[in-house]
């Protein structure tokens, strides 16, 4: 794959990525989670993978411009994915070392 295609094609992921962010924050805003927690975990992955696709794909070749641009915006979403889901897996840690306590007996 030439670089201007590779180029085309994580600007394209980059658009993508930045469509699912505008539609996460419209439902959070509107206050759509009420019912169901699918559309959220559905709108933040695809924001997140194709950012970090996008940032793959202009590793090495591409315009300085989308490497820039892809890198930063899935640092970005990496980061909020930790915030959003490192409290809970820290819970979910803590239960299971106390279920293998338990479990030894000691």
């Amino acid at each position: 794959m030439s670089a201007r295609r590779k180029t085309i094609a994580a600007w394209v992921l980059v658009a993508v990525s930045l469509g699912c962010v505008a539609g996460l924050q419209y439902a959070v805003v509107a206050k759509l989670d009420r019912w169901d927690a699918l559309p959220f975990a559905l709108l933040a992955h695809g924001a997140m993978l194709p950012a970090v696709a996008a940032a793959g794909l202009t590793w090495k070749q591409g315009a300085r411009s989308a490497r820039t641009v892809s890198r930063l915006l899935a640092a970005i979403m990496i980061g909020v994915w930790v915030h959003t889901w490192f409290g809970p897996l820290q819970k979910v840690v803590a239960w299971l070392s106390i279920q293998w306590y338990l479990w030894l007996g000691v």
